[in-house]
């Protein structure tokens, strides 16, 4: 790993001032830790910061304009649709059914689409959802009736909710509202405004790419069939129940530890942190990408240790070319630090107010980052002193980076910038070319060799030779047996046969 190249102790002074003074900077390191977030048993780590999402419902979920929501009418399973809703709008009561009865809903609503603000997704884990509406049923009208008619006809409302796991079957939640309202004790006639609000939690948080998703209906119906008539501000005026303020959201938990293992001690990963001791002071400012060493995947970098001392003078009233002729007073200035990305946003910025009439002090602490990050990502590390009065004052600051090294060292096909990502490579290929050749080599079904010995031949058969158990076959061939020995005399050997008989002819 490439050396670190510490800077001694520097000094930066003030113009004016050119008598060097001694500082004693005294470094004093922070340990403490973001605050430990009630645990749950939603993430891995079990400590959890809970939220809940935005309204997901794509568009105007008030239910006050005509933007987006579809219109189906008749009953359960043989809907038709309408394509726009048939009752409506209103700027201020939302939506109010008509006397046809009809579903207004939204479909695929995703779970995963929360806004987070995270860049490591792999931390959010989605654990249930909540869902509700704003309702009311402001005319129980009937024929010939009033809207205010205690007696009058109870309005049909309500509210069909879907969930769709990634896997498995759906599960579904339908409330009766128009019904709870009667058995509720209330009146058909009810212009108060009741909530629904519901929640779903999962059995298991589930990562984002399993969330899921909803679809919302929402069923009304005027009991009292008046139809919908003209009324000034709106396109028609209906007497049905009214909804608004729709609404789907999701619940999730982000873990902490895999946004930065630096977040607690007891995270997966804080053990292989360097840090404290570790770490190496660097003295004042530097660019971060270019300072922490790395062979191409970047220093992981959760947060840095940082201080400084200063040291003031009295304040010079009056000069002489550079000396100070007389003096006053003490010497007071701003102490900043600011830690920015590459595109220079800041990721960490302070103030302190420091002074002193000869006399000096320093400031510690550790800034842990929410999120680990890439110090190829990473801009400048920038200390300044700035402001006040007088210029008789000096200071020395360092940092000292919590950081894990880079990942290449450990997993060279972390990236293709690794310097080591190509010997990998090569490495991986050979060690691949050796496995298939002996694997041709052990291929075979049944090896086979015969040995001829004096007392006969031998063959044996390994049966299955490319398993881990062949089957071994001998078999043993006796000699054959002796032959006769050669005959002495032309005696012992019998007459040749007789030509055929076609061959005798009588030549007299």
């Amino acid at each position: 790993m490439e050396e670190f190249n510490h800077k001694h102790f520097n000094y930066k002074w003030t113009k004016g001032f050119g008598i060097a003074i001694f500082i004693a900077l005294v470094l004093l390191v922070g340990s403490a830790y973001a605050q430990v977030v009630s645990g749950s048993v939603n993430t891995p780590s079990g400590y959890s910061i809970d939220s809940i999402s935005g309204n997901l419902i794509p568009y105007d979920s008030s239910l006050k304009t005509n933007n987006g929501w579809t219109s189906t009418t008749g009953s359960a399973g043989n809907w038709s649709p309408y394509g726009s809703p048939q009752g409506s709008f209103d700027p201020s009561n939302g939506y109010t059914f008509s006397y046809l009865g009809e579903e207004m809903g939204v479909a695929g609503i995703n779970l995963s689409n929360i806004v987070h603000g995270y860049q490591n997704t792999s931390a959010v884990f989605v654990t249930g959802f909540i869902y509700g509406i704003k309702y009311r049923f402001p005319c129980a009208n009937s024929i010939g009736g009033s809207c205010e008619n205690l007696s009058g006809p109870q309005d049909t409302l309500r509210v069909e909710v879907g969930y769709y796991p990634s896997t498995g079957a759906a599960t579904f939640y339908t409330h009766q509202l128009g019904l709870k309202n009667i058995n509720d004790g209330n009146p058909a006639y009810n212009p108060n405004w009741q909530t629904l609000a519901e929640t779903v939690t999962f059995a298991g948080a589930k990562p984002l790419a399993q969330a899921g998703s909803v679809n919302m209906g929402i069923y009304g119906m005027d009991a009292g069939f008046w139809a919908c008539l003209p009324n000034a501000g709106a396109p028609n005026s209906c007497y049905g129940p009214q909804v608004k303020d729709a609404y789907v959201r999701a619940t999730y938990s982000v873990d902490p530890c895999i946004l930065n293992p630096a977040f607690n001690p007891s995270c997966p990963g804080f053990n292989n942190i360097l840090q404290n001791g570790q770490s190496p002071l660097i003295w004042f400012g530097y660019n971060i990408a270019q300072k922490l060493p790395h062979i191409g995947g970047g220093v992981q970098l959760h947060g840095f240790d940082y201080g400084f001392g200063y040291y003031a003078g009295d304040y010079c009233t009056n000069t002489f070319l550079f000396w100070c002729t007389s003096s006053s007073g003490a010497n007071g200035r701003n102490v900043t630090l600011n830690i920015t990305d590459k595109n220079g946003s800041s990721l960490f910025s302070d103030t302190w107010w420091v002074e002193g009439n000869y006399s000096g002090g320093s400031r510690s602490g550790r800034v842990i980052f929410t999120e680990t990050q890439n110090s190829l990502n990473m801009g400048y590390v920038s200390w300044n002193m700035y402001g006040g009065y007088g210029d008789n004052m000096g200071f020395s600051a360092y940092t000292r980076p919590i950081w894990t090294p880079d990942p290449c060292y450990d997993q060279p096909l972390y990236s293709k910038n690794c310097s080591n990502y190509n010997d990998e490579i090569k490495r991986l290929a050979a060690l691949e070319q050796d496995r298939q050749e002996a694997a041709l080599s052990s291929t075979i079904a049944s090896v086979t060799s015969t040995a001829t010995t004096p007392e006969g031949s031998v063959t044996t058969t390994i049966n299955d030779a490319n398993t881990t158990n062949p089957g071994i076959t001998v078999n043993t061939n006796p000699p054959p047996p002796d032959k006769p020995p050669p005959e002495d005399s032309a005696s012992s050997r019998p007459p040749p046969p007789p030509p055929p008989f076609s061959a005798v002819r009588d030549r007299s």
